[in-house]
């Protein structure tokens, strides 16, 4: 799983996340902890090595870089505490939720397949995409069942077909 720079998460309510999204974040945190930490204790030690401090390049970046690795560890462990795994007896078999694989027609007719899971696992890199129940296109089709005919409310609307429904693996 590659770092999620931008990890904003609040409040104290808990998470909804798929097993493996929860299995993908605690791999992450076991990098960092393991890995990440010793490789900026390395580059820390190289940067004190080379002398004066006040005007090291090196030892400023390695500060910074174990400043972002300390944080991303916290966000990722907050994540993890507060995670509520989707069950796949939570997800309908038919009607569109987090935790659904949904195939539709998009409005030029191609078929497309989406998994829509909750907006940390967002991965459009992934097949099928991982799309955030927040984007307009998720927001459409939460709910929705085969064979509804719905319209993505974005600046120019758009309709899709919903094709089929069922349980992400």
């Amino acid at each position: 799983m590659e770092s999620k720079e931008n990890l904003i998460v609040s409040g104290n309510e808990s998470i909804k996340i798929t097993k493996e999204g929860k299995k993908n974040y605690e791999e992450r945190l076991n990098y960092l902890l393991n890995e990440g930490r010793k490789e900026v204790q390395k580059d820390l030690q190289n940067a004190r090595e080379q002398g004066d401090l006040s005007e090291n390049a090196e030892y400023d970046a390695a500060k910074e870089k174990q400043a972002e690795i300390e944080s991303e560890i916290e966000k990722i462990q907050d994540i993890i505490s507060r995670a509520k795994i989707i069950k796949a007896s939570d997800v309908s078999a038919t009607t569109a939720g987090v935790g659904s694989v949904v195939e539709f027609k998009n409005s030029k007719g191609k078929n497309e397949t989406i998994e829509i899971v909750s907006s940390i696992e967002t991965d459009p890199f992934t097949i099928p995409l991982k799309l955030s129940n927040n984007s307009p296109l998720v927001k459409a089709i939460i709910g929705k069942k085969s064979g509804d005919i719905v319209t993505v409310d974005v600046e120019k609307p758009y309709k899709i077909e919903i094709l089929s429904v069922k349980r992400s693996e």
